[in-house]
């Protein structure tokens, strides 16, 4: 329920255009209560994506350049930028890449192979699996831990139950709450 801001390195984010950036939560970043505009356009234009080098981490660290559409907290709006920041946090928090806490602190735990989960902003696909998932190469590195996940029938099914594992029956319990 601290500011995501305060969490960070210094100078990570891009100073905020909006000073409401200050107020948001990591909990609002999970819930997209955030505040945070829908930012279609920084992952799935390529245009626009390409001034970020199609980068998530770098999508990211410029989110805060923009305004806010909402109060944090005031209302649900769906967002990828919430969880590129969470990537960030991550990232940070965790002192290795995003992938790897991924991959020690959820699939591990859970008895998931590596060959279960990619995160294929950080590991190629092949171009037989862009053709097959319908995604191009750019559109999954923009992404990141916003939706570049690809998981295998089985490690999809193990995750809506690995709250309990995983959590605390609290955390469990708020994680399968709703947003209003």
């Amino acid at each position: 329920d601290s500011p995501f801001i305060s969490q960070l390195a210094a100078g990570t984010m891009k100073k905020p255009s909006d000073t409401r950036w200050n107020k948001v939560t990591v909990r609002q970043l999970l819930n997209h209560t955030s505040g945070i505009q829908v930012s279609k356009y920084w992952y799935f234009s390529q245009t626009t994506s390409a001034r970020f080098n199609y980068d998530w981490r770098t999508i990211a660290k410029n989110a805060t350049s923009i305004s806010l559409q909402s109060t944090p907290g005031r209302a649900y709006q769906y967002s990828n930028t919430n969880y590129t920041i969470l990537g960030l946090l991550i990232d940070q928090k965790a002192e290795k890449p995003y992938l790897q806490a991924a991959s020690e602190k959820v699939f591990q735990p859970l008895g998931l192979g590596s060959a279960e989960y990619m995160l294929n902003s950080e590991q190629a696909l092949t171009t037989q699996d862009f053709k097959y998932y319908g995604y191009a190469a750019w559109k999954n590195k923009a992404l990141g831990p916003a939706g570049a996940w690809f998981l295998t029938p089985h490690a999809a099914s193990i995750l809506p139950i690995a709250f309990k594992k995983l959590l605390s029956p609290t955390l469990s319990s708020q994680a399968m709450k709703g947003s209003t």
